[in-house]
């Protein structure tokens, strides 16, 4: 989701849906947008009350981009700004709130946002804390415009009401609140919206993307002209953050506060998607898709071909695992799609973990459960008691069970051409580190005689480990048979 959108979602709640208020001047309004707005917007010298009560949710939204958002630049507005000023404009008027915002920045007052006022706003609110303060000094000019109005005594609770849920969001990043009957209170917190996070730590050894690379891949995409000299400084990070904002529908979202390394895994990301290579989510973490997405890359880079291994090893020569004790019969991996339905359309369902698990790209989050196919939920589960109760905490520690190497991901296999089970959530992987893609039983850490139990008790519920099996991927176990 984009600011925009983000804000948006606030804004259309407060808005709610088609009113007909006599005591509001606006007259016939849907989602926010007047009789007047639409007509306008439809190059139309009126509209009925039918037809602004037919306007859909989609239009809506287009109106507010084009009419409001981008009439009070609210893609450089800085944040929490940008968010009072764009619900401002919705609730007061876009010349009104553009006022309000003149007059608390210390600005003579236009219609209009000219250029040098916005830069002088941007400077201004530098910081979380000028910005902040900014925003707050809004929060309290649309009160009183709000208390002075002449309709006050019929709307005063409900714009109350709105600029309490407003200001909540907008300043829920920062530690402080603002209430229309209290005014503000707390301190910004460090590492607020404008801070930095620290970034992810991954289990995996990462292999990179060259900043002469990166910044080829600027330069290329036109947001970097200062010469490719592989010293990844300022104007570099510049050149990024513009490609993410041209860019953010791609990009995860609270880019604008990660750390600069994140944000050149991130970039890295985007390069592969530009070259063809499934990354997954362009998110900044660094996890078994993005190594195998940027080995890819460095690959055709030097002119050779990507790894299709996997393709050229037939069922027949697998290694059957033992009969399990539960008659669990699942299909082998040629009939998935008819046993579990298309891939990358799984029904799922959450399973809850009895112990939790780390995500072994982002070592600091941990997790108490993760969404699996609704047909091995049960199996699944029954699974991870019975590790839970052999193991206990510490075992499972030691033998990197808690470490979480996904579930769900829609995507080919590594080092093939056929879907992976991952895209029916159907395959779990653990410890994705000590068990890498290519290793034998001679370093896996699941291949260790510890794990033996792991694997058996899947096995029991008819789950095949690729690394008993085919002795690569120890990682990986799934409800498919070979």
């Amino acid at each position: 989701m984009d600011r925009f959108a983000d804000i948006m979602t606030t804004v259309l709640e407060c808005e709610g849906g088609y009113v007909n208020n006599p005591f509001d001047n606006g007259g016939p309004t849907n989602f926010g947008i007047t009789h007047k707005d639409l007509a306008a917007w439809r190059g139309a010298a009126s509209v009925t009350p039918a037809e602004v009560k037919a306007l859909t949710k989609d239009e809506a939204i287009e109106i507010y981009r084009k009419r409001y958002w981008g009439r009070i630049w609210g893609d450089r507005l800085p944040q929490p700004v940008d968010f009072v000023v764009m619900d401002g404009a919705v609730s007061h008027g876009v010349a009104a709130m553009l006022h309000m915002l003149e007059t608390a920045a210390g600005l003579a007052m236009a219609d209009a946002l000219p250029e040098a006022d916005l830069a002088a706003i941007v400077a201004r609110a530098n910081s979380d804390k000028a910005a902040v303060e900014l925003a707050t000094a809004l929060a309290e000019a649309r009160k009183k415009r709000y208390l002075g109005h002449e309709d006050a005594a019929h709307f005063i609770n409900g714009w109350r009401n709105r600029l309490n849920t407003v200001m909540a969001a907008a300043l829920e990043p920062y530690g402080v609140a603002w209430t229309f009957d209290g005014g503000v209170s707390g301190d910004v917190r460090p590492g607020g919206a404008g801070g930095v996070e620290a970034t992810p730590v991954t289990s995996l050894m990462q292999s990179t993307i060259s900043d002469e690379d990166l910044q080829r891949g600027l330069e290329a995409a036109g947001v970097y002209t200062a010469g490719i000299d592989g010293m990844f400084g300022e104007k570099s990070v510049a050149g990024m953050n513009v490609m993410f904002l041209k860019r953010t529908e791609e990009v995860s979202t609270g880019w604008q506060v990660w750390s600069a390394t994140r944000r050149k895994i991130a970039l890295g990301q985007l390069l592969c998607k530009d070259r063809g290579i499934d990354t997954g989510r362009i998110d900044g973490l660094y996890g078994q898709q993005t190594l195998a997405a940027f080995e890819a890359f460095n690959l055709l880079k030097a002119g050779q071909p990507l790894e299709k291994w996997r393709d050229e090893i037939h069922d027949d020569a697998a290694i059957a695992p033992p009969a399990p004790a539960i008659n669990t019969a699942w299909p082998r991996q040629s009939e998935v799609p008819t046993f579990f339905g298309p891939p990358c359309k799984p029904q799922m369902k959450r399973l809850e973990l009895p112990f939790r698990m780390r995500i072994a790209w982002d070592l600091e989050k941990e997790i108490t459960g993760f969404m699996i196919h609704e047909k091995v939920h049960d199996s699944a589960a029954r699974v991870f008691e019975k590790i839970w109760r052999h193991y206990g905490e510490a075992g499972i520690r030691e033998i990197g069970m808690d470490l979480f190497g996904g579930c769900y991901n829609c995507r080919k296999m590594k080092g093939g051409s056929s879907w992976s089970m991952h895209s029916w959530a159907i395959a779990i992987d653990f410890d994705p580190a000590r068990n890498q893609l290519k290793w034998s039983h001679l370093h896996a850490r699941l291949a260790k005689p510890d794990a033996t139990k792991f694997w058996e008790f899947w096995e029991e519920e008819g789950w095949l480990s690729l690394g008993r099996a085919r002795d690569f991927d120890w990682m990986h176990v799934q409800a498919a048979r070979l």
